[in-house]
């Protein structure tokens, strides 16, 4: 992509044109050749910049503008003064919101591979909200590196809030409560959390009633061991994990003991 923006630049520079057909030239052209792949990208404000920094130094110029012209009225819309200049990492974030809004919507492939994914975090992260829902500084450790979690910590960090339809868990049996909720409510540090929540995948635990027994009153000695009950995972599909070291289980028993 730098490649194409620089090479996008060179002809600009040594090309005649009206200065007025500049602007729209570049919105209809490299921008757009930029603004393919925004779908899976995850470019940060400042990459984007540095990306476009050529495009600009040699539009601006032919366009009648200094090249050292303020960023942030490049970037402004024409109502407020600014040139008009779509920022790419807006685009970007729009791009992301078309994804996870038109596909499922619309019942298509990718809108069905959306809804795995979300099912799969849904499940390893193991609380009773969607993966948008949640706050993203209490359970982002428990969730795997894919698209939806960046996406999850874009728009985290942009204040940006999704209410996006989503499976969530929910217990199956009066006062039951869901193992992550109880973890997160007894404020243990994210590394304990992330490990005690290993420990309950392995385990293929979602609620409290898959650790004791029949009438709730004791922990399972295959719970209290770390040894996995075939009983708990016959409703999921559970990734594949190894069984966390002995230090962990350790932390395991002395949280569910308390």
């Amino acid at each position: 992509m730098q490649g194409k923006a620089k090479a996008w630049a060179d002809q600009i520079q040594s090309s005649f044109l009206h200065r007025y057909d500049v602007l729209p030239l570049l919105c209809t052209t490299i921008q757009k050749t930029l603004e393919y792949p925004m779908a899976l990208t995850f470019f940060s404000h400042q990459e984007w910049d540095q990306l476009l920094s050529p495009v600009l130094r040699a539009a601006l110029p032919k366009a009648g503008i200094c090249r050292n012209f303020p960023r942030a009225m490049v970037y402004a819309p024409i109502a407020l003064q600014g040139v008009g200049v779509p920022h790419p990492y807006g685009l970007q974030v729009i791009k992301h919101l078309d994804m996870l809004l038109r596909h499922p919507a619309n019942k298509t492939k990718t809108g069905a591979f959306l809804e795995a994914v979300l099912q799969a975090h849904q499940l390893e992260t193991g609380t009773s909200y969607g993966l948008f829902q949640q706050v993203y500084a209490n359970t982002s450790i428990l969730a795997s590196d894919t698209w939806a979690k960046r996406t999850w910590s874009e728009l985290d960090s942009l204040s940006i809030h999704l209410e996006f339809d989503s499976p969530s868990l929910q217990p199956l049996r009066q006062g039951d409560q869901l193992l992550v909720d109880l973890f997160v409510d007894s404020l243990v540090d994210q590394l304990t959390l992330k490990w005690l929540n290993w420990c309950r995948i392995f385990l293929h635990a979602v609620t409290l009633s898959d650790i004791v027994n029949a009438e709730g009153t004791a922990i399972t000695l295959q719970a209290w061991k770390g040894l996995r009950a075939d009983s708990c995972s016959d409703r999921y599909q559970w990734p594949r994990t190894a069984r966390p070291s002995n230090q962990w289980w350790t932390a395991w028993q002395q949280w569910i003991s308390t």
